[in-house]
């Protein structure tokens, strides 16, 4: 899936205030969304990619302060870089911010030249450190990490868009015996090889990455489960077609085995990762006629 641009959540209750903080930090490598509400964050950390917050702490609904130990209760989020921007100037407010996970805080008013400065350190910081994080080092696609990440927010606008969405889990054929009759280089090798033409072979717009061992996840967004079974067929047509050479020069003809789901409102990747395993394991004790998939509406 193309990486969508990184976001900066600008969390701020004055709408002039928020239209100029928007405005300051506009630019063509970032997307800004802006919430006036804490709920209203909360909302768009959800659907949004968001790789930096600058969080006032003053709302009708909530504290801000609460906002931003929510962040930093959370895995996905305990080291998003928040920038407090506030008029609690007090020693006081300053040392229950920081106590609480800020990164940085600034006195309104502040200097646009150096809120600008600060902000583009810290977003490239977050962007380099979550992309070495979230890549599998071996093929470089998204590892498990990033999967569940993307999967949420897929899964998230496809219920909210009332879009069909499917989920493909994959598993490279036979690697036990490569790695035990070439080596395990031999092995890693043939799971890039296998990797490379899968990333070549799926749209942008699916979310390829390695679950772990031989295995792939595949979420397809805007797909039914019939366009999904053809969509993941087609993959191994094409995986088949490509001969993996070992360095020994033997030539070997990859494959995988599939176990292909639809995503449902309000989705639970476990619970999708279940119901695909059941059926990628059907596939791999060789069924000729795999059962459908059941499921309520």
């Amino acid at each position: 899936m193309e990486e969508p641009r990184p976001g900066i959540l600008i969390v701020e209750a004055d709408p002039q205030m928020s239209w100029l903080l928007e405005t300051i930090l506009a630019g063509s490598d970032r997307q800004v969304f802006a919430a006036g509400t804490v709920a209203e964050a909360h909302r768009l950390m959800r659907e949004k990619p968001v790789e930096l917050v600058v969080l006032d702490f003053s709302f009708p609904d909530d504290d801000g302060r609460d906002f931003l130990a929510a962040l930093r209760k959370r895995a996905a989020t305990a080291a998003l870089p928040v920038i407090v921007l506030s008029g609690l100037v007090s020693p006081a407010a300053k040392a229950e911010c920081y106590a609480q996970g800020a990164d940085t805080f600034f006195e309104k008013p502040v200097a646009p030249e150096i809120l600008k400065a600060a902000v583009s350190a810290r977003l490239r910081r977050s962007i380099e450190q979550r992309r070495e994080e979230r890549r599998d080092p071996l093929t470089g696609l998204p590892n498990r990490e990033a999967f569940r990440e993307g999967f949420r927010r897929l899964a998230f606008l496809a219920e909210r868009r009332r879009d069909p969405a499917a989920f493909a889990l994959v598993d490279f054929d036979h690697l036990a015996s490569i790695n035990e009759a070439h080596g395990y280089e031999a092995g890693d090798a043939a799971l890039r090889h296998a990797a490379g033409i899968l990333e070549k072979s799926v749209r942008q717009s699916d979310f390829l990455a390695r679950w772990d061992g031989g295995a792939f996840t595949l979420m397809l967004p805007s797909t039914s489960l019939e366009g999904a079974r053809r969509a993941v067929s087609k993959v191994l047509g094409s995986l088949r077609k490509h001969v993996f050479r070992t360095p020994d020069g033997k030539a070997v003809h990859s494959s995988f085995s599939a176990g292909v789901v639809p995503v449902m409102p309000k989705a639970d990747i476990e619970a999708v990762m279940a119901e695909a395993d059941h059926y990628l394991r059907q596939a791999k004790a060789g069924s000729k006629k795999r059962p459908q998939p059941r499921y309520t509406r």
